[in-house]
């Protein structure tokens, strides 16, 4: 079996096939795709996808490659195996979500990484939800966790944020997990109690490579809580 991988940008929609119609993506980026699985290899990369994983995974070097309708050269890259997991380091100060400086309509996204003792497998994501202005916790809001991915996101869990604005949302890796991602690429969608209606999200501010145990403080503005 030879499986490829290539990154970028590609359109989906249905297409259809002789009698059938089939919904997948279509463009140069599957296309090198499929001639990078023609090369042969049990599993072969291209240069983007390998520079996405960074460290995560050995590769080897094929060098630039000539694909059947592809212009230029690609250079593609042999996986070996996955790297040796790196020694833990020490948990990151607290950071705004938003690097661009204070902003009263834009909530305040707090994340650090702790210990979790739990299951193997096994991940959380918690954290508290306050009001900006005032430090007030803020209890009933539906906080729903989600593993960003290339083409659909995955969903993780959700919990209501109890009456110190707390929440706990707590999922194995079989929801997210796949050959090249070993942690989720965690961000929060927070909803009224209803889930009709949302509040906040830190959907631009995505949590890349979260640990086992990720915990996010958001203070959101009172403008955002008022219908």
């Amino acid at each position: 079996m030879h499986i490829s991988d290539n990154s970028g940008n590609a359109s989906v929609g249905a297409t259809r096939i002789s009698d059938r119609w089939t919904y997948t993506a279509s463009g140069p980026t599957t296309n090198i795709a499929a001639r990078v699985g023609a090369l042969g290899e049990e599993i072969a990369i291209t240069e983007e996808t390998q520079r996405r994983l960074g460290p995560e995974f050995e590769v080897e070097p094929l060098g630039p490659q000539i694909l059947k309708n592809v212009k230029n050269p690609v250079a593609a890259f042999r996986v070996i195996r996955a790297a040796a997991a790196p020694t833990p380091a020490a948990s990151p100060p607290a950071v705004r979500g938003a690097e661009a400086g204070p902003d009263p309509s834009v909530a305040t996204v707090k994340t650090r990484e702790t210990t979790f003792e739990g299951r193997p497998g096994w991940f959380r994501v918690s954290g508290a939800l306050t009001e900006a202005a005032t430090g007030r916790p803020l209890a009933r809001l539906l906080v729903r966790a989600y593993d960003r991915d290339l083409v659909f996101d995955d969903y993780l869990g959700q919990n209501l944020s109890d009456e110190a604005g707390r929440f706990e949302i707590r999922f194995t890796e079989d929801l997210f997990r796949d050959l090249f991602e070993r942690n989720p690429d965690v961000y929060l969608r927070i909803l009224d109690a209803t889930g009709e209606r949302e509040i906040h999200s830190t959907a631009e501010h995505v949590r890349l490579n979260a640990g086992v145990d990720a915990r996010f403080e958001i203070e959101i503005p009172t403008a955002r809580l008022v219908r």
